[in-house]
């Protein structure tokens, strides 16, 4: 418990990075029944396991409205956001144009990178990384990430960035993710 408590900081930012790049970098992510909510196991999740249905149905609910509580929450929010996004942005994540690279950075303590399609760059990914010795650090500070041409619209927010160099401290806000849409939708 007390290691849970100390490490609580870490432990979200890295079941959501986790999670986000799972979900959005080359290929087809590698899901199972329930992966959307915590598994505290010590092996790899199984299908063959029952799921909860009913309390995701409940907890899915919940997140639409906005009542957000705990770590389980906050990853089904993250999912169905991206999840949404990727069906959105089919040709940027799923087709021969489908398109990856990475984005400049002034900070090892994040990774960014970019999806994009025939017409251009439209997904951004934020994810921290090594939070703990971020933290050390003293946080964020004024490191930052060059954002491709823009506006830009964070998928879970809904708020705009510009383009060019930003802020990680700006993007984040008080999350260790973010994941930007192209404002311009098709």
């Amino acid at each position: 418990a007390a290691a849970v408590r100390d490490n609580r900081a870490a432990i979200r930012s890295g079941t959501l990075a986790q999670k986000l790049v799972q979900l959005t970098l080359p290929g087809v992510p590698d899901t199972y029944q329930g992966a959307c909510q915590l598994n505290l196991t010590l092996v790899d999740p199984d299908n063959r396991r029952e799921v909860d249905f009913h309390r995701l149905a409940h907890m899915l609910d919940e997140v639409r409205t906005g009542r957000l509580d705990d770590l389980d929450a906050e990853k089904l929010r993250l999912t169905t956001a991206i999840l949404h996004l990727r069906r959105e942005e089919t040709w940027a994540f799923v087709s021969p144009e489908a398109g990856y690279a990475p984005l400049a950075l002034s900070s090892g303590h994040a990774l960014a990178f970019q999806r994009s399609d025939s017409t251009g760059p439209r997904v951004v990914v934020v994810a921290t990384r090594l939070p703990r010795e971020l933290e050390d650090i003293g946080g964020w500070t004024d490191q930052s990430v060059v954002l491709p041409e823009g506006p830009w619209v964070d998928i879970v927010s809904g708020r705009t960035h510009g383009d060019g160099a930003r802020r990680i401290a700006t993007l984040l806000g008080n999350d260790p993710v973010v994941v930007l849409h192209r404002a311009d939708h098709r």
